[in-house]
């Protein structure tokens, strides 16, 4: 199993299985039965992440964390200031923090206006990079383990005091995928699984109630009858909150299947779709407002409400099957692609890994390719194995 969740193949086809697998729980009678076309598509896409990844272990592409050395603290001090002095550059120019504007309840801000166009992308970038950086610093440290973990959770602050949920979601994930690269053993262990087990029931099961209380002013009953909740369900004994787990983990794949029942006409403007749907946001808003592109098609959504779609759900607006099936071509050639980039002798070879591992993983929900940041945080890995041997003398 360790060797699955080391594996961007392998998290593809076990993404999906456990997608599948919570969908057909049926506990909404508002989610549209899966087609044939559907889940022969889903099934033929698994078995071939399946085969890459087995043929990708076999070849040993992906380096193991023994080969590298420990980091010293002096680089962990600088990427984390390096990380807060370029979101404190936007503070001063945007005249205040996000975070005490919000509980200022200052009238004026806008959260979605905050920031300084690709510059802000570039600085959320780095800043993943540098969390991810600094907690592959405190899995390969023997001596300053506590110290590198306070800097970890500090590397955090940038990212609350701009409320960016998706930064911390992202780089957690990432810190976890890395985490297994190291410690898979351990957590694999039976004790260890039934602890995960456990928490993960806690956290999900908070998910819920927090879901309730900011929508519903707690009610649990809402939720499971806006989305047409089985009786089956009511009438079991698992609570109801865990039916928002269910809604988020399974909703974008209903909201894709409700695409393939109800879609009949397509543009197949095949430039537009590389555009919305393969180029990073802020280079395709750029450029849409540039040369004034048309727009993107609406969403076909079951309701508002629910509005994610997963990495398919808008290439099948664009070109049907054939945009899902070249969508799919792309992931395979994105995984590989950064398997062979970052080198195994580099430092920052697993943090590609974690990162790429984590983009996959979140394409299960939604197109993460189209986030810039998430994108833009390989960059800097990429440009850092470059440098990383390098020495810069400054002569007279």
């Amino acid at each position: 199993m360790a060797q699955f969740l080391k594996n961007p193949f392998h998290i593809y086809w076990v993404s999906y299985l456990f997608v599948f697998l919570i969908y057909n729980l049926g506990w909404a009678n508002l989610y549209p039965d899966l087609t044939l076309d559907t889940i022969t598509f889903f099934t033929v896409s698994c078995l071939i992440s399946f085969l890459l990844g087995t043929i990708v272990n076999k070849l040993r592409l992906i380096g193991a964390p023994r080969n590298y050395k420990q980091e010293s603290i002096k680089n962990v001090k600088y990427f984390l200031f390096l990380s807060v002095s370029f979101f404190v550059i936007e503070f001063i120019i945007y005249g205040g923090v996000p975070l005490i504007e919000l509980f200022k309840a200052n009238p004026r801000f806008v959260y979605l206006e905050f920031g300084i166009f690709i510059y802000h992308a570039l600085c959320i970038s780095f800043s993943m990079f540098s969390i991810l950086f600094i907690f592959n610093a405190y899995m390969k440290s023997d001596k300053s383990k506590n110290i590198i973990l306070v800097y970890y959770i500090l590397s955090y602050v940038p990212a609350i005091l701009i409320i960016n949920r998706n930064m911390i979601i992202s780089s957690m994930l990432a810190s976890f995928f890395l985490f297994i690269h190291y410690k898979s053993k351990e957590i694999f262990k039976p004790k260890r699984l039934v602890a995960i087990l456990v928490v993960c029931l806690g956290v999900m099961y908070l998910f819920g109630v927090f879901g309730n209380l900011r929508s519903f002013k707690g009610n649990d009953e809402v939720i499971v009858n806006m989305a047409g909740g089985t009786e089956e369900f009511k009438n079991s004994i698992i609570p109801n909150e865990y039916f928002w787990v269910y809604l988020y983990i399974s909703s974008p794949t209903a909201n894709f299947q409700h695409s393939v029942n109800v879609v009949d006409n397509v543009s197949y403007d095949f430039p537009l779709m590389f555009l919305y749907e393969f180029t990073p946001r802020k280079i395709s808003e750029f450029i849409v407002h540039l040369f004034d592109v048309k727009n993107k098609p609406d969403k076909v959504l079951m309701v508002p409400w629910l509005n994610m779609a997963g990495v398919y759900g808008n290439t099948y607006l664009f070109a049907k099957w054939i945009g899902v099936i070249m969508m799919f071509c792309y992931s395979m050639f994105f995984i590989l692609f950064f398997i062979l980039l970052v080198p195994k002798k580099s430092k920052y070879h697993l943090l590609a890994i974690s990162v790429v591992t984590t983009i996959i993983f979140l394409n299960t929900f939604a197109n993460f390719f189209y986030v810039m940041t998430v994108s833009f945080e390989l960059i800097f890995i990429y440009a850092f194995a470059i440098f990383e041997n390098k020495k810069f003398v400054i002569r007279n």
